[in-house]
């Protein structure tokens, strides 16, 4: 009985092992974080507080938290500010007390060498000096509170390509396979690269198309456009750019059709109904089988907001 159950014993520590064994090379493995999530706004618990007072006795700041949750950093002056929703000059304020930068870069969230997650930065930005000068004659309905924020931001993605010298060869020994889905990894960020098929295109050439999506809550727009919401221009544009990893994209041939202002592997594409597809192809130029990284960056601005509910109260003298 006392063998039995000593045996039982080390298979489950076997069992625990390799289960162990087993998580650290996956989360070894990964490139990025993965995720939807870019930068992360919120107030501070009581600023503002919930309710204020009329007649210029109670003065209260508004502080946004910020935090860099996604896989692209952001400098200080590519994140924008601004609290909405009521009036400054009722508050003491000015139009320009209400638009700030952060006092510091947000660097990103990443994963380092031992697949670690390193947060990103998280900072805070104050606005202080809100006093309602007015006296009402009662309490007032509740005011929206908002805070925007307009930041610069961007997605990578990798993939891997196949390239053979018989380009249907879809044997069992085979290195690889050109006509199938491939497996794609896109960074944490708002906009993700969910799908990349490659297929045959000929005897010596290769075509792959990715689509685009826009998993996040907020507004996209044409970057260093400082989130134009007057002109329907700007909205829904991405930059997009697609490169073969450690190689001349140029010199290879790659070209990618539907990219606008840009050369044959990057330009502007926009989005409809928050998808797009991209298509690209390239000559096999060279003999022998073999895998080939491509890298997919997508940069644009990104606008999202929080609210809050701000009750204005009456002073009874």
């Amino acid at each position: 009985m006392n063998k039995k159950i000593i045996f039982v014993f080390l298979i489950l520590i076997i069992f625990v092992v390799g289960c162990g064994k087993g998580e650290e090379e996956t989360s070894g493995g990964n490139t990025y974080l993965g995720g939807t999530t870019g930068l992360l706004l919120s107030f501070l618990e009581d600023a503002p507080p919930k309710e204020v007072y009329d007649g210029g006795v109670y003065p209260f700041e508004v502080v946004v938290k910020l935090k860099n949750d996604g896989e692209w950093d952001i400098l200080a002056e590519d994140a924008l500010i601004t609290i909405s929703g009521v009036a400054a000059s009722d508050f003491s304020l000015t139009h320009e007390d209400l638009q700030k930068n952060p006092d510091e870069d947000l660097g990103r969230s990443y994963l380092d060498s031992e697949g670690n997650i390193v947060d990103g930065t998280t900072t805070f930005v104050n606005f202080p000096g809100f006093n309602y000068n007015g006296v009402t004659s009662g309490n007032l309905p509740p005011f929206t509170l908002r805070a925007d924020a307009c930041y610069k931001y961007g997605t990578r993605s990798m993939s891997q390509l196949c390239f053979k010298e018989d380009l249907y060869d879809t044997s069992e020994e085979s290195l690889c396979i050109v006509n199938e889905e491939k497996e794609i990894f896109s960074s944490r960020a708002p906009l993700q690269i969910i799908s990349l098929k490659e297929s045959a295109r000929g005897k010596e050439k290769i075509g792959f198309t990715f689509k685009i999506a826009h998993m996040g809550n907020g507004g996209i727009f044409e970057k260093e456009s400082q989130c134009n919401t007057k002109g329907i221009i700007y909205e829904n544009k991405i930059w997009v750019d697609v490169n073969l990893v450690g190689g001349n994209t140029a010199a290879e041939g790659l070209v990618c059709t539907g990219l606008q202002d840009g050369a044959g592997n990057k330009g502007y594409v926009t989005m409809y109904s928050g998808e797009r597809a991209v298509t690209c192809t390239m000559p096999t130029s060279e003999s022998g089988d073999y895998t080939k990284p491509v890298e997919i960056t997508l940069e644009y601005d990104y606008k999202e907001d929080i609210s809050t509910q701000l009750l204005l109260k009456h002073t009874v003298a």
